[in-house]
């Protein structure tokens, strides 16, 4: 940890021109202890009014009703046609990211031609996984 890795996101994802250049932007920052469910709640959050979880906004009831699939629903609706930029900060775990990560990337293939995912990471193994 302290490379800055965090940092440089965040320069990024502020920078004017990575900001016209996205749709749509979507901060998750990836707590060591988060399920994949809470991060998608946090996606969806984030996808639908800008903020973390983190900041204590209460989600929509469909996203604290239980149900994996409205949340990735909700999510596939926010980003279709959308050129995003999604940003996994401090992503931990691999074996969750490994279960998880293909429908991640199912989902994600609903954005317009452009979209990107950043992710900041200690560990090679989160890189590996997801085939960087």
């Amino acid at each position: 940890g302290g490379m800055g890795k965090t940092t440089l996101a965040q320069y990024v994802f502020s920078d004017g021109r990575v900001k016209s250049h996205f749709d749509l932007m979507i901060w998750v920052f990836v707590r060591q202890s988060l399920t994949a469910k809470e991060v998608m709640r946090n996606m969806v959050a984030f996808a639908t009014d800008g903020t973390d979880l983190q900041d204590g906004i209460p989600l929509p009831p469909f996203a604290t009703d239980g149900n994996d699939l409205h949340l990735q629903m909700h999510f596939q609706r926010q980003i279709t046609n959308k050129k995003f930029l999604l940003v996994l900060d401090n992503v931990w775990n691999h074996e969750l990211l490994s279960l998880q990560w293909q429908d991640l990337v199912d989902l994600i293939g609903f954005g317009a031609p452009g979209s990107r995912v950043l992710a900041t990471t200690r560990s090679v193994r989160v890189g590996q996984t997801m085939g960087v």
